[in-house]
């Protein structure tokens, strides 16, 4: 998220980001999130927090679930989104916490369904681009201007 605000694809306003967020970084902004009353609040959290153990996921998975118990409460009228995590480039992908991004992403599926909130699964846009820094981490202005705001839009029927 921290890239659609450094790279100046959204205002800053619309914006709660800080690179390598975790989910401490959502309980910290929370109360200014509530303040703005969003319409549609999308949530991208993980890839800064996975481990290679499975108590990683749950722990994971019951803090995220609060937080969105909490926001939920808070906002009733707001549209919540769960953002799967993201692919990284096959140069990392084989380093142990990597080989959990698809667990992960099944149980923020199922705890989107659960909570009642939507996901989006964002993979397909990776498909037949690379859009991976030196570190096959981080991502491109490409991937944030020219395909991933659009796909959001597209896919969630924001603004269309």
């Amino acid at each position: 998220m921290e890239g659609l605000e450094a790279y100046g694809v959204l205002n800053s306003s619309h914006i709660f980001a800080k690179v390598s967020a975790s989910l401490s970084h959502l309980e910290s902004v929370m109360p200014n999130i509530i303040s703005v009353r969003p319409p549609v609040l999308i949530l991208h959290y993980g890839l800064n927090m996975i481990g290679d153990q499975e108590y990683h996921v749950d722990s994971f998975i019951s803090q995220y679930t609060k937080d969105i118990q909490k926001l939920k409460k808070s906002l009733p009228d707001t549209r919540i989104v769960v953002s799967l995590l993201f692919p990284v480039d096959t140069s990392v992908a084989t380093a142990n916490r990597f080989k959990y991004v698809s667990r992960y992403n099944n149980r923020l599926i199922k705890m989107s369904k659960e909570l009642g909130v939507e996901y989006l699964d964002s993979s397909s846009v990776f498909v037949g681009h690379d859009f991976y820094g030196a570190d096959g981490i981080h991502l491109s202005y490409s991937f944030y201007n020219d395909y991933w705001l659009k796909f959001i839009m597209r896919e969630m029927e924001i603004y269309a």
